[in-house]
């Protein structure tokens, strides 16, 4: 089961200095036009073969703009890393919070 979150827990984990890998899997215009700090841009369409650098044991925490592609990629690479971690509401629930993007 991949697990949800919503904005102020991903501010929460974030503000608290946790080890884990932020992606973002909008595509790359979306990204630039404001994202949340510390996020890699890896676009949904990429995920599995970009992802596969990545270590297997490492929380891995995914964001889109609502939830629902963060959640696609999640279901596509779950088989390989068990650490998956959906923010529900994505970017724009970000944004509506009033917490900082970066473009």
């Amino acid at each position: 089961m991949i697990q949800e979150i919503s904005v102020y827990q991903l501010k929460a984990k974030i503000d608290a200095g946790g080890t884990f890998r932020l992606i973002d899997v909008r595509s790359p215009a979306e990204f630039a036009s404001g994202h949340v700090p510390g996020t890699v841009n890896i676009p949904l369409e990429t995920i599995q073969s970009t992802l596969a650098g990545v270590d297997s044991n490492e929380e891995v925490v995914m964001i889109c703009q609502r939830g629902g592609r963060s959640m696609n990629a999640c279901k596509k690479v779950s088989a390989t890393y068990p650490l998956l971690v959906n923010v529900a509401g994505g970017t724009g629930d970000w944004i509506a919070a009033g917490f900082p993007v970066v473009s």
